[in-house]
């Protein structure tokens, strides 16, 4: 069973966690990278204990027994099925774990919300980051303010699914029975009383926005509402509105879920498609915009990007090395001395999993595309530069 202190796995704690993969050098021995899709069968039990058991053996056999390369996997399996078999948190719909016993006996477990769809167990010579990056582009964090006139719930929603919640309540108004001058004053009384709950519940949205570094947010509710919640919105929060939709304040969080993801990602793909098109623009014009593979890794090299742009359909080629001296990456196969710092100091790589950390490590954004043709025509990935020379 899990311990009690277990819990899945926050947007916030997800970056940290591609943070500090990204930073690793890569190693000449197995890192092991495991994703599992832990969402129950049909008849309640999990699916991946057999893909575990083959696999581990699968890769075990690649290794001649008794070397450091076999032991350390070997450990790391066994540290893993340990896991598997007393930490999952049966709200995870996937698991994730990143191991090299031989690297300072390295161990980092993730459990998400979140699902994934595709079974992976893996050896590199770094951690596979990819499928990390993708669930964070897809799950990013979202305010959600759901309210009527008397209540207002609050959301953040991410890969934990809703990682946190707040509630503004007011008191309900008794029901006024007397007419004339004194129902105007009770009604003055009463639209009085409205928005000032109307007020303190975007106070509240404010506040929330500013502690996560939310960039969107929501708006939920009933149309008479709504109208009344975006007059009081300050400027800054109004531009961060992707949509409006229609929830009863007694909506569960599955059914607020289900809502509003759809409108966050379609905004998502429709900024993310903007990027992709104020890069061709750069690249046209000369300006700051490179396309390409070997262009990308160069501006990576050099430090100059800004945005890192991906079609999210494209295979990015695995095949590189690095250079442990002056840590730039290149494609292709391993040459005998670095091209750069002519150090022999150099190792086989995956090319794409190194582009992604030097992103990461040069506190780029990530831009992940859906069905860009013009970006596919030119090599399907290319950057946004910081500055030219």
């Amino acid at each position: 069973m899990p311990t009690d202190s277990l819990k899945t796995t926050t947007t916030g704690e997800l970056k940290a966690a591609i943070d500090q993969l990204a930073s690793l050098p890569s190693t000449p021995m197995p890192f092991v990278s495991v994703y599992l899709n832990a969402q129950s069968d049909q008849h309640g039990k999990d699916q991946w204990e057999p893909f575990v058991r083959k696999r581990s053996k699968e890769l075990l056999e690649t290794f001649t027994p008794h070397t450091p390369e076999y032991e350390s996997l070997e450990k790391d399996i066994e540290k893993i099925q340990a896991y598997l078999q007393t930490e999952v948190d049966p709200s995870s719909n996937s698991i994730i774990i990143f191991a090299c016993s031989a690297e300072n006996d390295f161990f980092l477990p993730l459990q998400l919300e979140a699902p994934i769809e595709e079974n992976q167990f893996v050896t590199d010579s770094v951690p596979h980051i990819y499928p990390l990056i993708r669930l964070d582009d897809s799950f990013s964090s979202y305010a959600v303010l759901l309210g009527n006139t008397n209540t207002a719930r609050l959301f953040t929603v991410g890969v934990g699914g809703v990682e946190k919640e707040d509630e503004v309540e007011s008191d309900k108004m008794k029901r006024h029975k007397k007419g004339g001058w004194s129902q105007m004053r009770f009604q003055r009384h009463v639209d009085n009383f409205r928005m000032q709950h109307i007020k303190e519940s975007v106070e509240a949205l404010e506040k929330m926005v500013s502690a996560d570094g939310i960039k969107h947010i929501i708006l939920a509710g009933d149309e008479v509402v709504i109208p009344q919640i975006k007059e009081q919105l300050p400027k800054h929060l109004a531009e961060m509105v992707v949509d409006v939709v229609s929830l009863d304040i007694r909506s569960s969080e599955n059914e607020i879920l289900e809502k509003t993801l759809e409108s966050f990602r379609n905004k998502h793909d429709e900024e993310s498609n903007e990027t992709a098109q104020r890069l061709i623009d750069e690249f046209r014009s000369q300006g700051l915009g490179v396309v390409g593979i070997k262009e990308t890794v160069a501006a990576l090299n050099t430090g100059k990007v800004d945005q890192l742009v991906i079609c999210s359909d494209y295979e990015l080629p695995e095949l590189g090395w690095e250079c442990q001296s002056c840590r730039v990456i290149e494609g292709g196969q391993r040459p005998a001395k670095c091209t750069y710092c002519n150090s022999d100091d150099t190792i086989d790589t995956n090319l794409r999993e190194q582009i992604l950390a030097k992103a990461r490590g040069l506190d780029a954004n990530i831009v992940l595309v859906e069905g860009n043709e013009q970006l596919w025509n030119v090599g399907g990935i290319g950057a946004l530069l910081r500055f030219k020379a």
